[in-house]
């Protein structure tokens, strides 16, 4: 088993934890539905994404993320502007997809002294 991976070639970035992501009972997988938010000059709605695409929740309830591994992914997603572009996500598996943070999804607190339970979303494309 690997350890997960996050790589960006632009801007270049990567992000690769000291501890896997809690998945005992595997990835928790979303659908996401995407709905047109503009109107075009003749009043038709429109979206640069339609239809709907996969995403997963990453998580570290436990084992909990050492404080230099938040640091390292907050790091990651602010050199790629969050949501702004696509990263390459390598699983436990070494299976590879292009990945994208959704929205302002990166939340963690503090459980014990240095040790973080971190979640986010990442929509594969």
């Amino acid at each position: 088993m690997s350890q997960i991976t996050y790589t960006c070639a632009s801007p270049p970035a990567s992000f690769t934890p000291t501890v896997n992501p809690s998945y005992a009972s595997g990835y928790i997988q979303n659908k996401r539905y995407h709905q047109p938010k503009r109107l075009a000059d003749d009043g038709t709605p429109y979206s640069a994404r339609k239809g709907e695409s996969g995403a997963r929740t990453i998580g570290w309830p436990d084992p909990l993320l050492p404080e230099a591994d938040l640091l390292s992914l907050v790091a990651f997603f602010d050199t790629i502007h969050g949501p702004a572009n696509t990263f390459t996500f390598k699983d436990m598996d070494d299976v590879t997809y292009t990945a994208r943070l959704v929205g302002d999804s990166l939340s963690w607190r503090e459980v014990e002294t240095g040790r973080y339970d971190v979640s986010h979303n990442l929509e594969i494309t």
